[in-house]
């Protein structure tokens, strides 16, 4: 990781989101198991759950749904170093997606993701609804 942090691009990647996902997930389990401060002060610049209400899941924009939930569960050797800040609102992003997902199996027709805005599907299956 720290070869690809020292040779990394400087300009946006072209993948969109997934890289920058995946640093950020890389960079909270490297902190976990090593402790060195640098690679939690990676994983708070990178991450999205700077404020309350963002979802772990945004179609297009991000994923950090792993990272959400390993620092929501933080061994309790690096309890003492964490954000509560950014904890509080990671462990409610999970909390809001199991929420989602479960409101969301309770639909059994096909037209579920017409309920679910970040649905890559949403536009299609509301178009199928009948009036």
């Amino acid at each position: 990781m720290a070869y690809g942090e020292a040779h990394r691009l400087k300009t946006p990647d072209p993948r969109g989101h997934e890289i920058a996902d995946a640093r950020n997930l890389a960079a909270l389990e490297l902190w976990r198991w090593s402790g060195k401060a640098a690679w939690h002060d990676l994983f708070l610049k990178t991450t999205v759950f700077t404020e309350a209400g963002i979802p772990a899941f945004e179609w297009q924009h991000h994923d950090q749904s792993q990272a959400a939930f390993r620092y929501s569960k933080l061994p309790p050797v690096r309890q003492a170093e964490a954000n509560r800040s950014i904890q509080a609102h990671a462990s409610r992003a999970v909390i809001d997606q199991a929420e989602g997902s479960l409101a969301l199996s309770q639909q059994t027709s096909l037209l579920g993701p017409a309920l679910r805005p970040s649905s890559p599907w949403a536009g299609a299956a509301a178009s199928a609804i009948p009036n």
